[in-house]
């Protein structure tokens, strides 16, 4: 990894950036990170679009609501589950304590009416799993169009700092011509072999 450190104000290999520009597209003025290396951590698409968001009260109240629906989501799944596991639980310990009876015709009896009882709250709760089902697949939706929004919104963004920040021509121009006479005074240094 090549890391490159400046604390000089006016390098010649700072790209400058034109104005309005997102944050997130700018360049550090302190650190500059060679091109083989890649952005580290960041997510590029969730920076511009969080940028975006601060400046666009409506996205702002988009992401509040997706947060207050993913919230509530969670804590109603989580209670079900909870009122749930508290009756898988009890058929599972009352079916072991039925296992202890020894009166054969006794434990067939209180078999066939745990049996029926879990049928009848299975049925019960069905209702409920089928909700879960559908909130779930919202959820998931949502969640897509949501990445389809921020990358709708954020290519937009790109293409202009593409567009507005593209480097010159020249540069590379003259880094080929100033590598043609060092590789020239190479050849003409090197003994012939």
């Amino acid at each position: 990894m090549v890391l490159l450190f400046s604390c000089e104000e006016n390098r010649e290999d700072k790209i400058h950036v034109k104005k309005n520009t997102p944050k997130a597209l700018q360049n550090s003025d302190e650190l500059y990170v060679s091109s083989f290396e890649s952005r580290g951590k960041e997510n590029l698409v969730s920076d511009l679009y969080q940028e975006l968001m601060e400046k666009n009260s409506e996205l702002r109240k988009l992401e509040e609501s997706r947060n207050e629906f993913n919230e509530r989501h969670q804590n109603y799944l989580y209670r079900f589950d909870e009122y749930d596991s508290k009756s898988q639980q009890y058929y599972r310990d009352a079916n072991s304590y039925v296992n202890a009876i020894n009166d054969s015709i006794l434990r067939k009896k209180i078999e066939h009416l745990l049996t029926r009882n879990e049928e009848k709250y299975k049925h019960i709760i069905s209702k409920h799993t089928g909700l879960q089902n559908d909130l779930s697949k919202l959820s998931s939706t949502i969640e897509d169009r949501l990445i389809v929004l921020k990358v709708l919104l954020t290519l937009e963004q790109i293409e202009k700092y593409e567009k507005d920040n593209l480097p010159d021509r020249k540069e590379p121009a003259s880094l080929i011509r100033k590598g043609g006479k060092v590789s020239s005074k190479l050849d003409s240094l090197t003994p012939k072999y």
